[in-house]
């Protein structure tokens, strides 16, 4: 199994928990509710970052990556360009 599925397994697990301790607290619904509301706004808050972080870091890698494709291309253009001299 891999990792990816071992992560997600963990964090879905950890969602449905969260989720079921919180229906099954002794609070009425609309404290519930609220607090829902709450939570899940920080909840995604801090997914937006780490989503944004996640897609620094790919654009990152793919513009690294693009430099040095270009840079096989042209290294093996200009040996293309020695054998035929």
């Amino acid at each position: 199994m891999g990792k990816k599925k071992i992560i997600l397994g963990t964090l879905l697990g950890l969602a449905a928990g969260a989720v079921a301790g919180i229906l099954m607290a002794p609070k009425s619904g609309k404290e519930t509710r609220e607090f829902l509301a709450k939570k899940s706004k920080g909840a995604m808050k801090q997914c937006k970052g780490t989503v944004d972080k996640c897609c620094k870091a790919a654009t990152d890698y793919v513009a690294k990556e693009e430099d040095a494709a270009k840079k096989a291309i042209k290294d093996a253009a200009d040996k293309v360009s020695e054998k035929m001299n």
